[in-house]
């Protein structure tokens, strides 16, 4: 399913759970306005129908305690969050976005020359890495605005301190696409299922956990709304209390490819919006909340043409109804703020998408709304009665603020 453009050291007791701070960027308003223009971009993006679509332990204790050695990370606009990896021996420093709504990683190659992101983006250099291993398979992945081709290579990847060995991932040689050009990112970093893979390459979290490079397969994320704020954190191996407000609930994944759960319902304020069979996939990657263009429209209709940036009070609240639980987005969480030119202007962070009829039901919850709940998630099942029938997904734990974080 992820053909939708985004735009996403330590051990601790008998965990090894390892820290990422999430630190914002400060944008010039003309990046600001560029960053607009890639966000109107979104509105035009499309799933590949043919891509298929579609656990349940944590050890985090209150008195967890970690060490948080931590790797900054850029927040633009509240629209890309991004990370540092390294690959290769001597390392070579790449920023990706963290993204659980696909499953591969790709950088740009050296050996890119005609596509103008290549430009503008660090490229992996194999002659470099004494580590590097060739490989050659060719991949293409299409997104809806772009798409980046290349061929697959092997070498050792080092992120959040940890090192994964004969990793498999994509040197791209074109990418294409306007998003790509003013992405301040190099590449992606999957974290969902090996079961949406392209080739079939192990995820490199996954290749963490069968190297024992850590002991606990989950990890959950926390996004700050405050841009030019520290940002948030990638936790590996685990969750961090700190974060949390209240206690875990746990959601059925509909199947071991996305972090895809049912959902019940979708409203603003009392009115409904839902249909038959809903699917919610919380997909880091994707900047926005997204879905069907004959769903979403009909919720922009309820707003006005334009927003108002400093009297939110007429807006509606905004609801997803999660195996009977209500999780409730206030207008200053859903609405994206940013300078065009000298003046602030506001617009709906939720995106209409065409989507074939067989998806018409799936919504997409990206950082507009990981940014308001702490998400863990976890590829193991470890209580004795679960089987591949009972996945679960200890997900959406409300996020607590922390004291300096405001919403700008």
């Amino acid at each position: 399913m992820k053909r939708i453009v985004f735009l996403a050291l330590a051990v601790a007791a008998a965990l090894c759970v390892v820290e990422i701070e999430l630190k914002p960027l400060h944008s010039t308003p003309d990046e600001r306005q560029r960053q607009f223009e890639f966000l109107q971009s979104y509105e035009k993006l499309s799933i590949n129908p043919y891509k298929r679509l579609f656990s349940s332990h944590f050890q985090a204790k209150d008195d967890l305690a970690a060490a948080n050695p931590e790797v900054d990370i850029a927040n633009v606009m509240d629209l890309q969050y991004f990370g540092a990896v390294s690959i290769g021996t001597p390392s070579q420093n790449f920023r990706v976005v963290f993204d659980t709504g696909s499953s591969n990683l790709w950088v740009p190659s050296k050996k890119c020359h005609l596509s103008v992101a290549c430009l503008t983006h660090q490229k992996y250099d194999a002659s470099k890495s004494s580590t590097y291993v060739a490989n050659g398979t060719a991949f293409a992945i299409p997104y809806g605005s772009g798409s980046v081709k290349g061929f697959i290579s092997q070498d050792t990847v080092t992120f959040a301190g940890l090192n994964a060995t004969k990793v498999l991932f994509g040197e791209v040689t074109d990418l294409k696409g306007f998003a790509f050009w003013f992405a301040k990112f190099d590449g992606i970093l999957g974290m969902a299922w090996q079961t949406i893979a392209e080739l079939d390459i192990p995820p490199l979290f996954e290749t963490l956990y069968q190297q024992g490079q850590i002991s606990d397969n989950s990890f959950s994320i926390y996004l700050t709304d405050t841009i030019g704020d520290k940002g948030g954190k990638l936790v590996i191996g685990g969750v961090n209390p700190a974060y949390a407000a209240s206690e875990f609930r746990y959601f059925p994944l509909s199947s071991q490819t996305y972090w895809a759960i049912g959902l019940d319902d979708i409203k603003l304020d009392d009115t409904s919006y839902g249909v038959q069979d809903m699917v919610a996939i919380v997909d880091s990657g994707t900047s926005l909340i997204a879905g069907d263009k004959k769903i979403i429209d009909k919720m922009k209709a309820k707003f006005p043409t334009q927003i108002n940036c400093t009297d939110f009070s007429g807006l509606p609240t905004l609801t997803f109804v999660l195996s009977g639980f209500e999780y409730t987005l206030q207008p200053k969480d859903y609405i994206v703020s940013f300078m065009n030119g000298d003046q602030l202007q506001c617009i709906l962070g939720i995106a209409g998408i065409n989507l074939p009829s067989q998806l018409s039901n799936l919504i997409i919850l990206g950082d507009v709304f990981i940014r308001n709940y702490y998400t863990p998630v976890s590829y193991t099942h470890l209580r004795a009665h679960e089987t591949p029938e009972h996945l679960v997904c200890r997900l959406l734990l409300e996020k607590k603020k922390l004291a300096h974080e405001t919403r700008h």
